[in-house]
């Protein structure tokens, strides 16, 4: 029981030092500070229920089940809600975000094509390939004759 205290104090003052900074620097710390908060508690008290010997019988195990189990309910339902406030936030942000990529991407990509078709032909990297090996070999002789 005094670990959960602990790890209470823990997730408290953690939440504290999250809202002066989103006060003071921005709003993201005050949003995110639930799932923050949640997720250490949760990794303290799994490092508990990993470090500590448990007795065969005793209702003690049950019981850091049961809370690590609320602690994971309610972190899920913290970084759900988190994440449909940010995008109700950001939504139309998101938006344009996500349609000017689109539409550098469809640019990139018609480039890419044209650049392919007036570049190639059928027949040009053969040539390109020939005359890369004379080239080679008139290096390879005047290199020899030295």
């Amino acid at each position: 029981m005094g670990y959960l205290l602990i790890v209470i104090l823990i997730m408290a003052i953690l939440s504290l030092i999250l809202n002066f900074i989103g006060k003071k620097i921005s709003y993201s710390y005050i949003l995110y500070t639930p799932p923050i908060s949640l997720s250490v508690g949760i990794c303290l008290y799994l490092v508990k229920l990993f470090n500590i010997d448990y007795p065969v019988e005793g209702f003690s195990i049950i019981f850091d089940l049961l809370v690590l189990t609320a602690l994971i309910t309610v972190w899920i339902f913290a970084i759900i809600e988190t994440i449909i406030i940010d995008v109700i936030e950001q939504g139309p942000e998101i938006k344009d975000d996500f349609s000017y990529l689109g539409k550098k991407l469809v640019t990139l990509c018609k480039l890419a094509v044209e650049r392919m078709k007036s570049k190639h032909t059928k027949l040009e990297p053969f040539e390109l390939m020939e005359e890369e090996t004379v080239e080679n070999v008139e290096k390879r002789e005047k290199v020899t004759q030295k």
